[in-house]
């Protein structure tokens, strides 16, 4: 018994030599590659550099007023590209006498490659951020003229920083997203299209179907599609995505639950009002119960799905929805606000066809009893 075990000790002792071998190999190669590519790793992190900091004063020179988001995104995106440049200051100057040996950058890259790499995530995260922020204030009308003139100058940093840098560079391919994001809220549908689908090719080939920010950009793709007129493949998209989202990130995340009011709304706009109402009411109780009956992203549900009541002829149901809205905006917004006078509007109209409905029912009614 005693050599039995002793056979099974060895053989585990074996199994245990060759997984060590296998993690050897696998980090011998990974070292490898950065003692081969040392050099040009280096020179690509300061050209990316040199970039951003561009992009970014062009973003800064041509919005005219800030708020205190976009300020605090401009900042932390410079924040992170100048931790780098610390970093690199002693490979940034090529013709010092004192130039870094090869051995010295092989050990940088070795030793700081995990920290580069962090900075940058840190700023593609935050330049996310701040071009959805230019986005939202490039929807109101006083800003209007001011950030599509950040948008371009950005996309001319892109123009030159795709010169220098790998095409399937996260931070680039980010930054196109935002350009076509930037195109469609300024009505150039098509160019936006077919950025987004280059996004969307682009994230499925380097982080793989199911990533989150792979199923984004196939929804974004959806959503142009959709503003576009091509509202059954626009629905199809939609679903794929809805499907993704919910078994990668769960049923009550806000992506999740955003791509249901999307697939809505699609559903509504090629007249497909019952599966638009379905889907609208498959999210709306998790909303309600995540965010709050007052949060934003409820009320704009609701409001929605009492416009499909309207288009559905169900007035009374509508009302009794809209109303909810209406009172809602009160408390929230007050009686001048823009979207509470909006949901008025909606209410008043809703109540003039809820009386003519009425109206008709009793006109049918006193007819039926006058010729029985």
């Amino acid at each position: 018994m005693a050599e039995a075990f002793a056979i099974l000790g060895g053989s585990a002792a074996v199994t245990q030599l060759v997984h060590y071998g296998f993690v050897l190999l696998s980090t011998t190669s990974a070292l490898s590659r950065q003692i081969r590519h040392a050099p040009d790793r280096i020179q690509s992190w300061i050209d990316q550099c040199s970039t951003l900091l561009h992009m970014l004063d062009n973003i800064r020179n041509n919005i005219t007023r800030y708020n205190l988001s976009t300020s605090h995104f401009v900042e932390q995106c410079r924040g992170d590209v100048v931790s780098i440049r610390a970093l690199l200051r002693p490979f940034r100057n090529r013709l010092t006498s004192r130039r870094p040996s090869r051995v010295q950058e092989v050990l940088f890259v070795v030793r700081r490659e995990t920290e580069v790499e962090s900075r940058l995530e840190s700023f593609r995260q935050a330049f996310n951020m701040l071009a959805l922020n230019l986005i939202v204030l490039s929807q109101h009308q006083d800003e209007r003229q001011m950030q599509p003139a950040a948008f371009m100058s950005t996309n001319q940093s892109l123009t030159s920083s795709r010169r220098i840098d790998n095409p399937n560079d996260l931070v680039v391919i980010a930054a196109r997203s935002n350009e076509g994001i930037a195109l469609f809220y300024e009505g150039r549908l098509s160019e936006a299209q077919r950025i987004q689908q280059y996004v969307y090719s682009k994230r499925r080939h380097i982080l793989g179907e199911r990533h989150q920010e792979t199923i984004k950009s196939k929804a974004n793709v959806a959503i142009i599609l959709n503003e576009m007129g091509h509202h059954t493949q626009a629905a199809v998209l939609f679903r794929e995505a809805r499907a993704m989202f919910e078994t990668v990130l769960g049923f009550e995340h806000p992506d999740t639950l955003k791509t249901c009011h999307n697939l809505a709304t699609a559903l509504h706009d090629k007249e497909n009002y019952e599966e638009a109402e379905e889907a609208i009411m498959g999210a709306l109780p998790t909303m309600q119960t995540i965010y709050g009956p007052g949060h934003e992203y409820v009320l704009e549900a609701l409001e929605f799905h009492a416009t499909i009541l309207h288009y559905m002829q169900m007035y009374a149901a509508a009302l009794d929805v809209i109303g909810k809205v209406y009172q809602q905006r009160l408390i929230s917004d007050g009686y001048y606000h823009d979207d509470t006078q909006r949901v008025l509007s909606h209410l008043r109209d809703l109540a003039e066809d809820r009386e003519e409905e009425q109206a008709m029912e009793g006109f049918f009614s006193r007819l039926i009893t006058a010729t029985t």
